[in-house]
């Protein structure tokens, strides 16, 4: 039974995958992954296509250990409950003991993460709210990156590869967004994310068991249940401390994962490293960006994500994705959010 690929969908070149594999090999094991699961290849949505490929890359495209990571992790979302997650009423919570969002885009077009740990309080944090909503508000961000965040940024880069040059992208209609969708224009293919983790401020003090607990279940999340989401993670203001930290954190990360990570101390020139990727007004202030905006960066809500047109065009396209999920940053941009399960 022939595959329908949506177009730009699984165009990685041997030169740049994972192992050497041509575009030929890589739609024959996808086909194979899909059918170990008994679906129909000819209706099968884009963002299942997006979903095994990435779990299917995750284990360089070996389809058996491809298979078992999402048994656990089709297992796991049950478990969890994340169709009802996503679905349910949020309740705030104070960010300020652990700053950190989604905020503009680089010059690729990937989304910015931006994290702040090392300003955190996560023992207050965890004091404050119950451990499980916490990781349940991670999980409903991972969720909103893999069905909002990476379907609006390629919309955007589409609409700017597509769209005269002077064109005001932030005033464009629905019409010529919905035309791009349906033509397959939008280019589903290699989403990642540029992470930057602001380690400003942390020290052994923090670092105690409540950090390290967090950290390894973030990590656990990360790399069995949304893997090959990172394209690039740059750390800045890293302590004295951080080799204890790197000792912590390798056993729990692949390799794959620890070549995308570059570390940078506070007497580095990281700002110029941040500058070659980043266009300033994507940035906030502290990190020496010039943003168009007042208040908390992290309240800003800053990325094609925000944009009302865009959402509605995703809401439309693809009703299987909660309303509750794609609108859930431009309801409440006061409040970080956490769903009660």
């Amino acid at each position: 039974m022939k595959i329908r690929w949506p177009k730009g969908f699984g165009h990685l070149s041997s030169k740049h995958s994972s192992c050497e594999i041509d575009f030929k090999e890589q739609q024959l094991k996808l086909s194979n992954l899909l059918e170990n699961f008994n679906l129909n290849l000819e209706s099968i949505s884009e963002s299942d296509y997006k979903l095994f490929f990435r779990f299917l890359k995750a284990r360089q495209f070996n389809v058996e250990k491809s298979t078992e990571m999402l048994n656990k992790y089709f297992e796991w979302r049950g478990k969890k409950k994340v169709a009802e997650l996503i679905n349910t009423t949020q309740i705030p919570i104070k960010i300020d003991l652990y700053q950190r969002a989604y905020h503009g885009i680089d010059r690729l077009g990937r989304p910015i993460y931006i994290d702040c740990i090392g300003s955190s309080n996560i023992k207050q944090m965890l004091e404050i709210h119950p451990e499980k909503n916490f990781f349940n508000q991670w999980i409903y961000e991972y969720e909103f990156l893999v069905n909002v965040i990476s379907i609006s940024c390629q919309i955007y880069n589409a609409l700017k590869e597509h769209l005269p040059k002077d064109s005001d992208i932030t005033n464009i209609n629905k019409d010529e967004i919905m035309n791009l969708l349906s033509l397959g224009e939008i280019q589903f293919q290699n989403f990642s994310t540029l992470n930057i983790i602001d380690m400003s401020g942390f020290n052994m003090g923090k670092f105690d068991g409540n950090c390290r607990k967090v950290i390894k279940e973030l990590v656990s999340i990360s790399q069995n249940y949304y893997p090959e989401l990172l394209g690039k993670m740059i750390v800045i203001n890293a302590p004295s401390i951080f080799g204890i930290i790197w000792n912590f954190l390798k056993p729990l990360i692949d390799e794959r994962t620890a070549k995308k990570i570059s570390v940078y101390t506070h007497s580095d020139d990281w700002k110029s490293v941040l500058f070659d990727l980043v266009d300033p007004d994507q940035l906030p202030k502290f990190l020496g960006g010039s943003p168009n905006y007042e208040g908390e960066w992290f309240n800003a809500n800053i990325g094609p994500w925000s944009n009302q047109i865009i959402l509605e065009c995703i809401a439309e396209k693809y009703p299987n994705i909660p309303k509750p999920l794609i609108f859930s940053h431009t309801i409440s941009k006061n409040n970080e959010n956490i769903p009660e399960n």
